[in-house]
């Protein structure tokens, strides 16, 4: 768990508990730089791949410091 200045990042946000998604080989997530998250162990003999990018818009310099309720606004193609 991240523990920032020496405490619990829990201690410091109201944080939902953690939810693990998994997905068959193939499955491809896409996170929110935003939220927190992390890896899990690799309990199989096979090698687990991982690609990471930033996908940045346009507009990314006029809406840097907004902070909307919804994470997920300014990606309508994300959003489930």
């Amino acid at each position: 768990m991240l523990k920032p200045r020496g405490g619990n990042v829990r201690d410091v946000f109201d944080m939902q508990e953690p939810l693990e998604t998994t997905g068959p080989p193939g499955t491809v997530c896409f996170w929110h730089r935003s939220l927190a998250h992390s890896a899990s162990k690799n309990c199989l003999g096979t090698i687990r791949l991982c690609m990471i990018t930033r996908l940045s818009r346009k507009d990314q310099d006029d809406i840097l410091f907004e902070w909307p309720d919804d994470p997920w606004a300014y990606w309508p193609a994300l959003k489930s």
